[in-house]
């Protein structure tokens, strides 16, 4: 699965986007509020819906002060639009290249996003055999990996007994005594011998056959390591987004601490200003009666 195009209006942060990858690689920068995280989740909630927002703990997706939202995520076979509006509930839809509307769409991705996702760490930590499995289980080979096992091995032991049969055979010959040179001229019975030699080219026929077919079994298996390589590079790319998105996680989390700290210092100077506030206050009240009494005389 493949996002060849992104466009996001009004959702959370975002006012406007529209990402049409050129290559493998996708950089999104920008100053922290402008809206970086909210792409990810953008494309997370298109194709999740309910379980995304419940994921990211999205309560409103409509950025504040608009009446609707839209994203738009075009996977080249399909395009999925989902929409928010302040009076009517979201709608989505699913549609193929020709325009074809899918009647159940959520159903759809579920089983889309829950085929081609799984979690790096524990790929990581799983044995080979293991990891082997999910990764065959994630891609649709024309031939079943296993059965592929199960031919080889059969090959492989029948490979085994024509080879002993080849060498008895061999060995038959090489022990057939060679006649003298004074042995009469007779009629030999030769027919046994002849058999015996077609039976031995048969069978070297057949193994040679069995051989290339094993060869073709390499040059497959090599082509799934490839296969297999190239996905433990994926898997690489997302530790390493995920590497970066923990570093700015760690990156707000002192900026936070630091408005904290300077938050706790600003409580003295607070008391502070209430106390002379208040004495203030007072001081104000008292002088009143007094300014009072002061223009009372001199107007008397």
């Amino acid at each position: 699965m493949q996002i060849v195009g992104l466009q996001v209006e009004n959702f959370k942060r975002i006012k406007a986007v529209e990402i049409i990858p050129q290559g493998n690689t996708v950089i999104i920068s920008g100053a922290n509020g402008q809206g970086k995280t909210s792409i990810l989740d953008a494309i997370w909630t298109a194709l999740g819906g309910a379980k995304a927002d419940k994921a990211l703990g999205t309560i409103e997706p409509i950025r504040d002060g608009e009446k609707k939202a839209v994203i738009s995520v075009d996977l080249g076979d399909i395009k999925v639009t989902r929409k928010w509006t302040n009076s009517d509930k979201p709608t989505l839809v699913v549609e193929n290249q020709q325009g074809a509307k899918f009647k159940s769409p959520q159903a759809m991705l579920d089983k889309l996003v829950g085929s081609l996702s799984f979690d790096p760490l524990a790929f990581s930590q799983m044995e080979d055999k293991q990891q082997l499995e999910t990764l065959t289980g994630l891609v649709k080979f024309s031939i079943d990996p296993k059965e592929l096992d199960r031919q080889k091995k059969e090959l492989f032991d029948e490979r085994t007994i024509i080879n002993r049969m080849v060498s008895q055979n061999k060995a038959k010959l090489d022990g057939l005594p060679v006649p003298d040179e004074d042995t009469p001229t007779e009629e030999l019975v030769v027919s046994e011998i002849l058999e015996q030699i077609q039976t031995a080219s048969e069978t070297l026929t057949a193994n040679n056959i069995k051989r290339s077919d094993l060869q073709k079994l390499g040059q497959q298996m090599n082509t799934h390591k490839a296969e297999i390589k190239s996905f433990n590079d994926q898997i690489d790319g997302l530790n390493e987004q995920i590497a970066r998105l923990n570093k700015r996680i760690d990156d707000e989390q002192v900026k936070l601490n630091e408005v904290i700290e300077k938050s706790k210092n600003l409580k003295p100077h607070r008391k502070k200003v209430r106390r002379l506030l208040i004495k203030y206050r007072q001081l104000s009240s008292r002088k009143k009666p007094c300014l009072k009494k002061q223009n009372s005389r001199l107007t008397g």
